[in-house]
């Protein structure tokens, strides 16, 4: 499957929704992170540094330390997190200029991945971890690091958070009625 990011990629950006729905006082220790997006905690030690050195996460060391957000999650967008992990997006080698393609400026094609590049990285731009967590899926219910459909009535764990734990009591959400006006 061509055009696709990397698996770390979307990782990251597991991890950086988790970590917006957590209080902003509240640090995330890199194992729950792990757990809760199903990574391999080593894996996701080198993915939370590599957020960190781009300036998304902050880190604290110590026994009440862990990682937060390093603004607030509505100025934190997917492409800065898509960018730092994968640096530069690039839908084709001759998407940004200039380019090492010898036919450069001459293609036939260049018009089309130019616009293909730039209406990706608008998108990923406009979205920001901030909408992911203020306007989720319908009929999705977020409930701690766990997450729940509501459908025909019925409330079932989904998400990629923790699945519950079946002597565990919940209530689920049930979807608010539409608006009639």
């Amino acid at each position: 499957m061509g055009l696709r990011l990397t698996t770390t990629a979307d990782y990251a950006l597991r991890a950086m929704i988790h970590m917006a729905f957590l209080p902003a006082e509240e640090p995330a220790l890199k194992d729950s992170v792990a757990k809760a997006c199903h990574v391999p905690s080593s894996f996701m030690a080198k993915i939370l540094r590599r957020l960190v050195r781009a300036g998304l996460l902050s880190s604290t060391r110590g026994a009440k330390g862990g990682f937060r957000l390093a603004r607030p999650a509505a100025e934190i967008s997917v492409l800065d997190v898509v960018t730092a992990i994968e640096g530069p997006l690039a839908v084709a080698p001759c998407s940004s200029c200039p380019c090492d393609c010898p036919w450069c400026g001459a293609c036939p094609a260049d018009e089309v991945w130019r616009e293909a590049q730039a209406r990706v990285e608008e998108v990923l731009r406009r979205r920001t971890l901030g909408d992911m967590v203020n306007n989720p899926r319908p009929g999705v219910r977020h409930l701690g690091e766990r997450i729940y459909e509501v459908s025909n009535g019925e409330c079932k764990w989904v998400g990629s958070g923790l699945a519950p734990d079946p002597s565990e009591a919940f209530s689920c959400p049930t979807p608010e009625p539409a608006d009639e006006n």
